[in-house]
Formats: structure tokens, C-alpha cells, sequence
């Protein structure tokens, strides 16, 4: 049996899987376009790239943020990380946790996402344009 992103989450128990519900019910709500496949075996939700990966752990769930090191304004302190790569990462030990920011870090990622596609698709009309 194939196990998908649904699955996965609905076989978490106890405080991970109602980090893991409530996360999921933010990202349906604010990308009900992004497609949810499971990226290295976690649960990530992508637009043509990779937005946003929940990781479960026994008693906490890490949500990590594709671009977060352009998110790091938004909520100065709040995402870790280093600064060898662009992803940041939030620990989730409650579904309290999933507060304003943590929804403003879901919009502002997905926004930043179909921002970039759509300059990418005007360069490339513009690039097309240039060559009749």
C-alpha cells in the first residue's frame, strides 16, 4: 500500500496529529490550488516548487518554509535555521502554536511563490516576444 500525505497525517496520534490537522487546515484554506505530495516522506505542499514541508516528530512538528530566509521579516526571531540555505523551519509543540504569525509566515510563502511564477511566465512571453 502507497502511502500519501493524508494518510500520513491522519496515522500521527495524540499532539502531533492535531499540529499536523490544524497546519494542513491553514494551508487548504489559504493555497487550496498547492498540490500536497510527500517529499522526502514528509507532507509538502509545492506550486511548481516546493512551498512548505511539515515534518512530525513524537511530540512537536517542525513546519518548514521553502523561502524562508525572504520570511525572516516578517516575524523577526520566530523561524531557525541556518544560514547555509534558504529554508527556515518553525517548531510546532502545540496547535495553539499555529497562532497569526504562524498563518501571515503560510499566505506571505505562497504569495512569494505565485509572485516569482508570474515574472518567470513574463519573461518568458517577453523572451518569446523578442524572438518573432
Amino acid at each position: 500500500m502507497r502511502l500519501d500525505p493524508d494518510m500520513m497525517i491522519e496515522a500521527l496520534e495524540g499532539r502531533t496529529w492535531a499540529i499536523a490537522r490544524t497546519v494542513k487546515r491553514e494551508i487548504d484554506a489559504v493555497a487550496p490550488f498547492a498540490e500536497c505530495g510527500l517529499a522526502m516522506g514528509v507532507p509538502t505542499w509545492s506550486v511548481h516548487h516546493r512551498v512548505v514541508s511539515l515534518i512530525p516528530f513524537p511530540a512537536k512538528c517542525n513546519l518548514h518554509f521553502w523561502q524562508g530566509e525572504r520570511l525572516e521579516a516578517l516575524v523577526p526571531g520566530r523561524l531557525r535555521g541556518t544560514n547555509a540555505g534558504s529554508i527556515r523551519f518553525l517548531e510546532l509543540h502545540s496547535m495553539l502554536d499555529v497562532d497569526g504569525d504562524v498563518r501571515a509566515l503560510i499566505r506571505e510563502a505562497f504569495s512569494l511563490t505565485l509572485s516569482d511564477l508570474a515574472k518567470e511566465e513574463a519573461a518568458r512571453e517577453s523572451n518569446a516576444a523578442l524572438q518573432f
